[in-house]
């Protein structure tokens, strides 16, 4: 199995495979590149949502680890907190508010509670 991972600036709008919010150019984004047996994937992650990957895949160590993810994960993530609901609210709006500006990346910096669980209160710009 081949995996190749980079952090290219768009000179070209670009969809996001997770979120499908077009990334414009001049914005940095995740570019992934697999092959196995033949086979070659190719995907491109808008900065937001690398972000909610990295939290979901941090909150849950199994998430997406045997067989991938796409929006249809996310959209199956049932959030446990206020903090989590915000985060998907703002995936479903495709990371915009509501007069259609670019909302910022969600910190990466991820905290965690006194009792060890990861937290994203204040962590997501609004």
């Amino acid at each position: 199995m081949f995996y190749t991972d980079t952090h290219p600036k768009a000179r070209t709008e670009h969809r996001c495979d997770l979120c499908a919010r077009m990334i414009q150019s001049g914005e940095t984004y995740r570019r992934g590149v697999a092959m196995d047996g033949g086979t070659a994937w190719t995907w491109r992650e808008c900065a937001h949502c690398e972000v909610l990957l990295q939290w979901l895949m941090r909150i849950d160590a199994l998430w997406g680890a045997d067989e991938g993810y796409n929006s249809d994960s996310v959209l199956e993530w049932e959030p446990d907190n206020l903090s989590d609901l915000r985060l998907k609210a703002c995936w479903r709006r495709q990371w915009t508010r509501r007069d259609g500006s670019l909302m910022p990346a969600p910190a990466k910096t991820i905290r965690e509670t006194s009792d060890g669980w990861p937290s994203l209160a204040q962590v997501v710009a609004s």
